[in-house]
């Protein structure tokens, strides 16, 4: 090549790289523009994922087995938990307050738990339990709850304030 072809030539490659980017948007898109455009925003997804109506009776948390030891001292639940983002989750902390005769008891996760891109995985929640348990089948959110996920390496804390 000589110097009036690179001339040409080399000016033309941004162009041609934003050419091909936009091309490779459209095409993950299935070449639907306003799909490609209008894209849905991250942050409001995760505002759907952690709003306390989500979580109360939505399809991201689902407890599917309590127990209580014989001496009646612990409990101990699976939530499942299912991911509706497309990146791994952790969940490193959760944990909250359930009404019992005597007061409240705190239930918290006992290992922190990785979730593949839209998958489930089981989180088990424990504590000492003091008094029959009085929230069981409710849909309201538990009090003193705390949530900690790592979304893409950043996280992300929620917690009730009292």
């Amino acid at each position: 090549m000589n110097v009036k072809t690179l001339r040409i030539i080399l000016p033309l490659v941004p162009m041609i790289l934003l050419v091909a980017m936009v091309a490779a948007a459209f095409a993950a898109h299935g070449w639907d523009v306003e799909a490609t455009l209008f894209a849905e925003d991250p942050a409001r997804k995760m505002e759907n994922l952690i709003a306390p109506d989500v979580m109360a009776g939505g399809d991201s948390f689902k407890v599917s087995d309590i127990s209580i030891s014989d001496d009646g001292r612990k409990i101990s639940l699976e939530v499942e938990f299912r991911s509706p983002l497309n990146v791994p989750v952790t969940v490193k902390e959760l944990s909250a307050d359930i009404a019992a005769d005597g007061g409240s008891s705190r239930l918290s996760l006992q290992d922190e738990v990785k979730i593949l891109p839209n998958k489930s995985a089981t989180l088990e929640i424990a504590g000492l339990l003091n008094g029959t348990p009085s929230t069981m089948g409710t849909t309201q959110l538990p009090p003193n709850l705390t949530i900690k996920l790592e979304i893409g390496g950043i996280i992300i804390e929620m917690a009730e304030i009292p």
